[in-house]
């Protein structure tokens, strides 16, 4: 009889404890949620747009943890356990003792490995990659590629993965440190007599490439990953260089274009590019300005100008 009153005593325990983890659960996510939108406006944890991998896992982590200490510490105040109590031996199974810290343990484990296996079958798409796809199926090797805001130098990698031996890339940026992180990124990767990063502005790029001789000319706006945010590209800089990158193209090349907005940078220079993209002719150019509709309105927005041949 004992153990029947101890199996029900367990189950009702669980069933508090479990209807405790879920409300702590459902009030922690919402209030890292609206967290991480204050951080970086218009993210979320389900849209967490400026939020790095490690970032996620950790808020996750503390989500978890949180739920599962909420009921534990309800538990501990609620059965009143005394010092002597807490001796290291082994509960029975029909316990709260041995029950609670199981199923918190299994609700915790699951809900990690399942934020994980969500995210691992279902990968996201970012601008760049987008960006990356597209020149890839679009340009063939062996052309002259420019990429006019070299940062550390992905992008310029990219490029000379795509122009081949045959093929030259030059990296533009105003910063001599991303001119120099490019260059060693460069030859470390085996590209240095492919590609180069030179330290110029992005509005002087006809003096690498002249009118009509480029295959390829990429922006990937903002700031230098790793340095200080307030030193960014503005609309005053972009729109002159964007007409530059169009006219160094030749009939037939690809200008890409990934513009951004936030907290930090704004919204008058992403708006102004993308008027800017809207405004060309028909006649000289398609654009396509691939939107995230389902991302928040701070996502970024790769374009491409494929100019026409006449």
């Amino acid at each position: 009889m004992s153990k029947t009153r101890g199996v029900r005593g367990a189950a009702g325990w669980c069933a508090i404890a479990a209807i405790l983890y879920l409300l702590a659960r459902s009030l922690l996510y919402a209030g890292i949620s609206a967290l991480v939108g204050v951080v970086h406006p218009g993210a979320s944890l389900a849209k967490p747009i400026g939020v790095s991998e490690v970032g996620l896992g950790l808020l996750q982590i503390v989500i978890a943890v949180g739920a599962a200490l909420v009921p534990l510490l309800w538990m501990l105040r609620g059965t009143r356990l005394q010092t002597d109590d807490l001796r290291i031996t082994v509960p029975a199974p029909w316990s709260p003792a041995f029950c609670l810290p199981v199923f918190l343990g299994v609700a915790s484990t699951a809900n990690l490995c399942g934020g994980l296996l969500v995210r691992r079958r279902v990968p996201d798409l970012t601008a760049v990659e987008l960006t990356h796809r597209f020149l890839r199926s679009t340009l063939a090797p062996g052309g002259l590629y420019l990429d006019a805001t070299c940062g550390n130098g992905h992008d310029t990698l990219f490029l000379c993965s795509v122009a081949g031996e045959n093929g030259r890339v030059i990296g533009l940026d105003i910063q001599p440190q991303a001119a120099a992180n490019t260059n060693a990124l460069l030859a470390a990767n085996g590209m240095a007599a492919i590609g180069r990063a030179e330290c110029c502005d992005h509005r002087e790029l006809l003096r690498f490439a002249p009118p009509g001789s480029a295959d390829c000319v990429m922006f990937n706006f903002g700031w230098l990953p790793g340095a200080a945010h307030d030193v960014h590209s503005t609309a005053d800089s972009t729109l002159p260089a964007l007409q530059a990158g169009l006219d160094a193209l030749k009939p037939g090349g690809v200008l890409a274009a990934v513009l951004y907005s936030g907290k930090v940078i704004g919204n008058a220079e992403k708006k102004a590019a993308a008027e800017f993209f809207r405004s060309l002719p028909l006649a000289d150019y398609t654009v396509l300005i691939c939107e995230f509709a389902n991302w928040a309105d701070t996502a970024p927005l790769p374009c491409f100008v494929i100019k026409r041949e006449k």
